[in-house]
């Protein structure tokens, strides 16, 4: 049996545009997943975890990673300036909720709601 269907659905994919000197604010909101005109507020307890990785290939040392507390629908992130400066275009991305559970060995379970790549809005192509 062959299917093209994904087994679960992925997370949306998005760019994220960074501009030279200017720091990174989002605004992640929670949309219903079965009315997308309609925004729903955060599981009480999860953390928003904004990741950009400069290089997949080398330890987590090489990644930028911001959080934030959300409130209501809201989950706002910012990355100062000084970090993004040096992300290429096309550096990966993704934002992820953390759940605290202490059903897990960890103690918390990950979850990707939106990823993509970073799109240069100065200019730069690196």
């Amino acid at each position: 049996m062959t299917s093209t269907e994904p087994l679960i659905p992925p997370p949306a994919t998005r760019t994220l545009p960074v501009s030279l000197d200017s720091d990174l604010v989002v605004d992640f909101r929670n949309r219903n997943p079965d009315d997308h005109t309609q925004f729903i507020d955060y599981p009480a307890g999860v953390t928003g975890v904004l990741t950009i990785y400069q290089d997949l290939k080398t330890a987590s040392t090489e990644r930028i990673t911001a959080e934030g507390i959300p409130s209501g629908y809201h989950c706002v992130i910012k990355v100062p300036a000084s970090d993004l400066n040096a992300v290429k275009a096309g550096t990966l991305w993704s934002f992820r909720l953390a759940y605290p559970d202490t059903d897990f060995v960890d103690g918390t379970y990950d979850k990707a709601v939106v990823n993509g790549e970073i799109v240069r809005s100065d200019g730069r192509a690196s």
